[in-house]
């Protein structure tokens, strides 16, 4: 009899619970810290390039639009002379009156160093800037000019099918120059081409001037080994001619310009930013530069390119943010190896230390409930551990509103500029005589009135998803509106000033059945565009609001000084009592005039319920008058 095989009896193949425990915590370590610093990474990164494509854009168009202001006059001056010499024909066969007009021409534009009259047989008159003689001379041996003759003339009078030159060598001058060319007609006839001449040289220092003025080393190539116009080149001592009028890159005497010539093709990660240029990057002295240029298709048949270079600096921010990087997954890695060091002794219920997780990574940190204690001294280290880091988050929490974190992190992961122009009713509230109050009481009891104060403010702003901006003494600035949008934005502002205000009334109440003096509260508000977003130093930046709205605003509530009310007073713009549209009246004041605006603001005092006023008998004069004025017919 045989006996049936079996398989031996043994150990299952399983993992210590310890290094369970371990990997678990690594891989959530991995995790959250991996997708933070990831997250930060990439927001940061798409900040820093939004910044530097806005700037470098910036400074491209408005360099383009100076160097057209600068040239404009050439082009303006030929014109209207065209235009004269088609109007009064006898000047062109009067040398004398021909040569004023050629150089009233070029004294009113002093980028022009020479006017010319180019007749069809290549005989010409010229001026030349700081000489009176005017030169006639026979051009018959241009064959360039016979060329731009027959073209103007058989495009006929409509149009110029010249315009500006490439660049050439002034024989005469002795300079490097460019021209631009217009046709005269005359009674349907071809009676020339007039041109006038720009120096090179003169448009140098035009680019030196505008370097200076723009901060960056600004330069016009031609093509892009030649160089058309460079701060460096009106000093410089170069053998040019008519075969070769432009020095090359390489003898301008900039380095990083001759460098670059070879690396067109590395885009800068900024690129998508760049709406009116191109960028590149490359290295020179081992030196890692930016070129940002713009084609300027104006000035002839070949694209001129304006741009300039710089070491990176600013740019440098990009590797800081590597190297970032590199500190986060040192810092990551250390956190696992720690990780797997002290699992070896966890005993910690997984699950619940997930959970707490998840609620934080919600930033929920409220909701986080302290974790037990343990009789293991690893796992009660742990516990204690993360029962602080959530005593800080709440701390931090105190600090920084999560409402406000969670919705500019919904905003900013949906690709969103956080910085922006939108329309938004502004709030701002001050306790009357709180001054006189605090010199009664002790730092103590002023801390704690503040405090039970702003309790009842804040939340009736947050009932209505208002934004606390800040806290302004004894004062709250806050507005509706951003970042999320609402287009009812107006009405939440007033219901929430109607419920600050019965709340401060029932407040009062309870204060004068213990004796306490009463809190009296103004409030104004006012609609209007304003910017919004990320403002302030690297250093410390807000998510606040800016401008013209925001000061009316405050000036409303000054306006508002005037006065004592009983509990609270509700002061708004014309504005916001429009955009509240129905279901809010108010009783109008008068028209004041606002500090640093213009025209006046229509004051109201918000009705709290149907056909009652908050105060009755508080009325508001307009500046320069005793009494109100009726209501504007644009009201």
């Amino acid at each position: 009899m045989t006996m049936a095989a079996h398989a031996p009896l043994g150990r299952s193949r399983s993992i210590p619970i310890a290094t369970l425990f371990s990997l678990i915590l690594a891989l959530m370590v991995l995790l959250t810290v991996g997708s933070m610093l990831a997250a930060a990474v990439v927001v940061g990164q798409r900040n820093l390039f939004r910044q530097l494509g806005s700037r470098f854009d910036l400074t491209i168009r408005v360099a383009a639009d100076r160097v057209g202001d600068h040239l404009k006059p050439a082009q303006h001056e030929l014109r209207s002379l065209a235009a004269l010499l088609a109007r009064q024909p006898e000047l062109l066969s009067d040398p004398k009156r021909l040569a004023d007009v050629l150089g009233a021409a070029m004294s009113a534009s002093p980028q022009i160093v020479a006017t010319a009259l180019v007749r069809p047989d290549q005989s010409s008159m010229r001026l030349e800037r700081g000489n009176e003689r005017a030169f006639i001379d026979d051009l018959r041996d241009r064959t360039d000019l016979a060329a731009a003759l027959k073209r103007a003339e058989s495009h006929g009078p409509n149009g110029n099918p010249l315009g500006w030159s490439d660049p050439l060598f002034g024989d005469i001058i002795r300079l490097p120059v460019i021209a631009y060319l217009e046709p005269v007609w005359s009674n349907g006839s071809f009676r020339g081409v007039l041109v006038a001449v720009v120096s090179i040289i003169e448009l140098s220092h035009f680019m030196s001037e505008l370097s200076t003025d723009l901060g960056e080393t600004l330069y016009i190539l031609w093509g892009t080994t030649h160089v058309l116009a460079h701060p460096r080149l009106p000093g410089l001592k170069l053998d040019l001619s008519s075969s070769r009028p432009l020095p090359t890159t390489a003898e301008i005497g900039d380095d990083a310009l001759a460098r670059m010539v070879g690396e067109f093709r590395r885009e800068v990660g900024f690129q998508a930013y760049l709406k009116h240029a191109r960028g590149h990057v490359f290295e020179s002295g081992g030196v890692r530069q930016v070129h940002v240029f713009a084609e300027l298709r104006d000035y002839g048949r070949q694209p001129w390119l304006l741009g300039f270079h710089a070491p990176i600096r600013d740019a440098d921010e990009v590797s800081r943010w590597q190297r970032m990087v590199a500190v986060g997954l040192a810092f990551l890695a250390l956190s696992i190896v720690l990780a797997l060091i002290i699992g070896r002794g966890l005993a910690r219920p997984i699950r619940r230390l997930a959970a707490a997780a998840n609620e934080v990574k919600r930033l929920d940190f409220a909701s986080v409930q302290p974790l037990e204690r343990s009789r293991i001294r690893e796992m009660d280290d742990a516990a204690l551990s993360f029962n602080t880091m959530t005593r800080g988050l709440r701390l931090f929490e105190t600090y920084v509103p999560r409402r406000l974190v969670s919705r500019l992190m919904e905003q900013d992961g949906n690709g969103g500029d956080l910085t922006r122009e939108r329309d938004l009713t502004v709030m701002f509230t001050d306790l009357v005589g709180f001054s006189t109050l605090a010199e009664r009481t002790s730092a103590r009891e002023t801390a704690e009135l503040l405090n039970q104060h702003f309790e009842l403010v804040v939340g009736c702003i947050r009932a209505t998803d208002g934004t606390v901006d800040k806290y302004l003494g004894d004062g709250v600035m806050a507005f509706w509106g951003a970042p999320r949008r609402q287009e009812d934005h107006a009405q939440r502002a007033c219901r929430a000033a109607i419920a600050m205000a019965a709340a401060i009334k029932d407040d009062n109440l309870a204060r004068a059945r213990r004796g306490a003096s009463p809190l009296r509260v103004r409030i104004s508000l006012h609609s209007g565009p304003v910017i919004v977003g990320n403002i302030g130093a690297s250093a410390r930046i807000n998510y606040t609001i800016v401008g013209d709205t925001v000061n009316v605003a405050a000036r409303i509530l000054e306006i508002g000084r005037e006065q004592r009310p009983e509990h609270a007073l509700i002061l708004v713009s014309g504005e916001t009592l429009a955009a509240a549209g129905a279901g809010f009246t108010g009783e109008f004041l008068g028209h004041r005039a606002v500090k640093g605006r213009r025209s006046e603001v229509d004051i109201h005092r918000l009705v709290m319920e149907a056909g009652r006023v908050p105060e009755p008998g508080i009325s508001i004069p307009p500046a320069g008058s005793s009494k109100a004025r009726p209501a504007r017919s644009d009201a």
